[in-house]
């Protein structure tokens, strides 16, 4: 079950640097801490998700952890924008 949250992880990572990428600013570490504890959070509520359900996880519940964690990180960078305001 370990590997569907690695993939929510990796979906929240991948889309950090791509967001980072694009931005044209200094690379900060503090936003990519940030980055970081939300891919975590997204692969441990996957990984305790998919452990209750019991079945093993097929390809296309990767490609949803993967995108899941992805829309995390941009939901989170969303609300962050829209208070700051």
């Amino acid at each position: 079950m370990i590997e569907i949250g690695l993939a929510a992880v990796i979906g929240a990572i991948l889309h950090g640097l791509g967001a980072w990428l694009d931005s044209h600013e200094p690379f900060s570490p503090r936003l990519f801490l940030k980055t970081l504890i939300t891919a975590v959070i997204a692969g441990a509520v996957f990984t305790a998700g998919y452990s209750l359900i019991g079945d093993a996880p097929e390809m296309k519940d990767f490609i949803i952890a993967f995108l899941a964690g992805a829309m995390g990180n941009a939901t989170r960078d969303y609300i962050r924008g829209t208070v700051s305001k």
